[in-house]
């Protein structure tokens, strides 16, 4: 095995610091050696899932379930259809604050069930295909 030893154990008491250096070293796994081509791969497989490298191991090495690859596109578009959800919680607030007619809040709800299910389906959870 090409890892290091952990160091002695300290005498004397630890510090606060020192105590999550020691567990954090006692955690982590052994580095394993890829070539440039391979960790190209891992790298570019992580990004398509939307994980960071480590996310992405951990989950492949516990055998894990991986989230479907979703398309960039899909990813931006979920964003920004967040904000319009918001935005429509600020007007049905407004609404139960007497800011606005209370007869537009069935509709506003509706628009923001809607607004759920096209950003579940843009990450690939389409309750519909269940």
């Amino acid at each position: 095995m090409n890892s290091r030893p952990l160091p002695p154990p300290r005498s004397g008491p630890l510090r606060h610091g020192d105590r999550r250096l020691a567990a954090r070293r006692e955690l982590l796994l052994p580095a394993i050696r890829v070539s440039a081509s391979e960790r190209k791969q891992v790298d570019g497989e992580a990004e398509s899932l939307g994980l960071a490298l480590a996310a992405y191991l951990r989950r492949i090495i516990l055998g894990r379930r991986l989230p479907r690859a979703v398309p960039a596109v899909n990813r931006e578009a979920w964003g920004r259809l967040g904000a319009v959800a918001a935005d429509l919680n600020v007007l049905a607030a407004a609404c139960r604050d007497g800011q606005l007619p209370i007869e537009i809040l069935p509709t506003l709800d509706g628009l923001r069930h809607e607004i759920g299910a096209l950003r579940a389906a843009l990450l690939g959870d389409d309750p519909a295909h269940r």
